[in-house]
Formats: C-alpha cells, sequence, structure tokens
C-alpha cells in the first residue's frame, strides 16, 4: 500500500543547505532539492509540491524571479523564503510578491519542522467553489458511461467510490457532481502525515495550550461535498470514528464532549483494491460497505482507446491559453510516439509533459527531439528510431552546459574555464542549442 508523504521543495544552490532540510523533514516528509531556481521550475511542473522553500540569493535566477515563476506556474503553492539577515528587506518583497514568510539563516530546527507540519495540514484542506462546468475529456464509451452516472447521482446524496490509477480524472469528477448538485466541494488529501484533528478538528486544552479549537474538514465542508482522495491510508481507527460520524450524523472535536452535527456528503478516492483490503482486515468493511453504494471505476489512459488525441489537443490549448503561447501542435511522429506510451502516470503525467512542451517551444510544432526521454524510451513507436547514443550525447550534453551557464551567471568565460573548454567552442555550442 502507498504510503503518501507531502512533497516539501527546496531551493538552494548550497548543498549543507538542502542536506540540512533533508535531514530536518525526510522522516516526515518527501523532500525534494533544487540547486538552481531554473531547476526548480522543472520539479513544480512534473511533481506534485505542496510547499517550497527558496533561497533568495541565488546565481543565474535569484529568488525573487524564481517566485514569480513558480506563483505563474501555480499560484496555490505556498513558496517560504530563507535569507540571511541583511536580506531580510528582499524577503518583505518576496511577501508582497505572493511568498507566504521567510526564514533566516540559521534556522531553527524545530521551528522548520512545526512551521513545515502547520502549512502542510491547512494545504491539505482545499476548499473549491466552481464557477464554470467541468467536464471529462475523451470519447471513449468508459467515459461516456461514468457521465451516465454523474448524470444520475449527482443531484442526489448518496456517497460515491472512485476507484482508479494515480493521475486518473478523479476531481474533474468530483468538480462535475458539485456543479450539478450545486453544492461545495472541499478536498481533502489524506497523507502519512495525517492527524485525526484533521478530519474531527480540536478544542484547546487537549495537547497544548497554543491550541484554540480549531474546526477539521468534516465541519468546513459541513452542508456540502468532501473528496477525500487516498482514503484507504486512513488508519483504522480514524475509519471507525469516520463511520460513526456518518451513520450517527454527529462526532466529537478531540478533547471536547460537545457533538457536532454533521450533514455531509462524501465523495471517496481510492488507487488501492479497496474490496480486498475490507475483505482481509485492512479496511473498515462497514465504512466500505458505506462508501461503495455508488463505485466509478475510472480506467487508466491505456486502456481508452481514441481518449489520447483528445487529450493532447485539449491540453495544448488549455496551456497555450494559460502561457499566451500559439503552439499549433505535435507532428505526426510526435503523436503516435505519444500515443504509443503507456502513460503510468496517466492524465496528470500527459498535462505535465504537454505544458512543458509548450514553456519549451521554440517552433510552431513539437517535434520527437522535443519529448521527454523517457516517454522516448518507452514508446512502442519510438524506440528503434530515436533512441541512439548521439541523441543521448546530446541531450545531456546541452542540459549539462545550459545549468554550468545559469550557475556562473552567464558568464561565457567562467563557463567556459569550468567545462574546460574555450570560450569559441562555448559560443558555438550556444549558437547549436
Amino acid at each position: 500500500m502507498a504510503d503518501l508523504k507531502p512533497s516539501v521543495l527546496v531551493v538552494d544552490d548550497e548543498l549543507s543547505i538542502r542536506e540540512s532540510f533533508s535531514l530536518i523533514l525526510g522522516k516526515e516528509f518527501s523532500v525534494i532539492t533544487a540547486a538552481s531556481g531554473e531547476a526548480s521550475l522543472k520539479k513544480i511542473i512534473d511533481e506534485k509540491i505542496d510547499l517550497v522553500y527558496l533561497d533568495l540569493k541565488m546565481p543565474g535566477m535569484n529568488g525573487i524571479e524564481t517566485l514569480k515563476r513558480i506563483k505563474e506556474i501555480d499560484p496555490t503553492i505556498d513558496v517560504i523564503m530563507v535569507t540571511a539577515v541583511n536580506d531580510i528587506s528582499s524577503a518583505g518583497t518576496a511577501i508582497k510578491l505572493g511568498a507566504k514568510d521567510y526564514v533566516v539563516k540559521p534556522f531553527d530546527v524545530d521551528d522548520i519542522l512545526n512551521r513545515t507540519r502547520s502549512i502542510i495540514i491547512k494545504s491539505q484542506i482545499k476548499g473549491i467553489n466552481m464557477l464554470e462546468k467541468e467536464e471529462l475529456i475523451g470519447t471513449s464509451r468508459h467515459i461516456t458511461e461514468i457521465e451516465i452516472i454523474i448524470e444520475r447521482e449527482a443531484k442526489k446524496d448518496s456517497f460515491i467510490l472512485i476507484i482508479g490509477e494515480k493521475g486518473v480524472e478523479t476531481e474533474q469528477i468530483a468538480r462535475l457532481i458539485s456543479v450539478e448538485s450545486e453544492k461545495l466541494l472541499t478536498i481533502f488529501n489524506v497523507t502519512s502525515a495525517f492527524r485525526d484533528q484533521m478530519l474531527f478538528g480540536i478544542e484547546k486544552g487537549q495537547f497544548t495550550e497554543a491550541f484554540k479549537k480549531e474546526s477539521g474538514c468534516l465541519e468546513d465542508a459541513n452542508g456540502s461535498i468532501l473528496l477525500i482522495r487516498n482514503i484507504e491510508l486512513l488508519p483504522l481507527d480514524s475509519q471507525e470514528k469516520l463511520k460513526n460520524a456518518l451513520i450517527n450524523k454527529k462526532y466529537f472535536r478531540e478533547g471536547s464532549q460537545i457533538p457536532v452535527a454533521l450533514n455531509i456528503r462524501i465523495i471517496a478516492e481510492t488507487s488501492e483494491d479497496i474490496k480486498d483490503m475490507a475483505d482481509s482486515g485492512m479496511f473498515n468493511k462497514e465504512l466500505f460497505k458505506f462508501l461503495s453504494k455508488v463505485t466509478i471505476n475510472l480506467p487508466p489512459l491505456r486502456e481508452r482507446e481514441g481518449d489520447l488525441p483528445v487529450l493532447i489537443n485539449h491540453y495544448i490549448d488549455m496551456f497555450n491559453k494559460k502561457h499566451f503561447k500559439n503552439i499549433k501542435g505535435p507532428s505526426k511522429e510526435v503523436l503516435d510516439i505519444l500515443t504509443s506510451y503507456s502513460w503510468p502516470g496517466n492524465t496528470t503525467e500527459l498535462a505535465n509533459v504537454i505544458e512543458i512542451l509548450i514553456l519549451t517551444a521554440d517552433k510552431e510544432e513539437f517535434l520527437p527531439d522535443d519529448l521527454p526521454v523517457d516517454v522516448l524510451i518507452n514508446s512502442a513507436f519510438s524506440a528503434r528510431k530515436f533512441i541512439t547514443l548521439e541523441y543521448f550525447e546530446n541531450k545531456f550534453e546541452k542540459g549539462f552546459i545550459e545549468d554550468v551557464f545559469n550557475r556562473m551567471d552567464k558568464d561565457k568565460q567562467k563557463t567556459a574555464d569550468a567545462l574546460g573548454i574555450q570560450v569559441k567552442s562555448l559560443e558555438e555550442k550556444l549558437e547549436s542549442m
């Protein structure tokens, strides 16, 4: 069973700082590191990032520039600036540009850990007020059958269980139901950092005087729809509490004997064989029966013949608008490659790849050489035609030179010295990129 940890991205050109964050946060969180602002942007696009610690002073793209780009890619990501004492004024500028807070080097270990826990807990509870109707993209029979279920069940109060691999369109389905039922949608992601207070809330005095009465996501979503993602990660005792709350239509905050009335519709999501888990005692059997009266099985993208070309065009249009580009789309060869790849990350992976292509495109259409290496390697169509030693050598050299060039503040002499080549050779390589 997957052990999903919230992801924290640490962006700093000093290896010692990146290693310090990994030591402090590594037990509770998945720590991803980047040595430059440029490298961090690819991480933001490729990975699901919950929080960023971003150094203010870096060679190449500095912290302020990187913050602006991160917020352009995903304005919902929380960013904490990491600064020296004499740069606090710059940290204030960063906060005006959307940073959540800043920490000063040398930082306190407990402060970093507690700050991260607090922000992650709040970020895992996300309320969405849908103003525009969502839609499922695709023409396969699977999508058609799911749309029929949504139309039939949306206005009812029945609980719904969505079963599908990571990266399938769970949120789109929940949003469609939210719009059709005219109820707000709240999304809660269960991770290995889960605590009961996230669901049920807490009252001051149970654990520490620092707590006042705080609501959990059940209370925040009362009267509306709550999508619980990765529900299989809920501990068994929490599953029992949730089952009792749904049956009795009330529950208790941690540390309180005063009941809280509950009127909520649950949409639960899992990528596991949750029926098998319930049969073997790894998931609460009664809660499973309660949640699975209406079940939507959402197949992986590789099993939905005909959906890929439609989705590719959809994402090209979407990211053209988002990034103010006018890329026409893939060549026939690229389309053949993309449609013969298995997409283990499903629509999430597909969207990420298309967005990277749009962001980095310098031509009107995508060519095979623009595609990520892993897509080329694992695409049945492209394996023999495009994967050569020369291709990998050129791909590596280009990325390596760009990385060193940015680290040296785009100083050609310093870059050439670092690479052990002449400036003229460097200029020729840069011109050919």
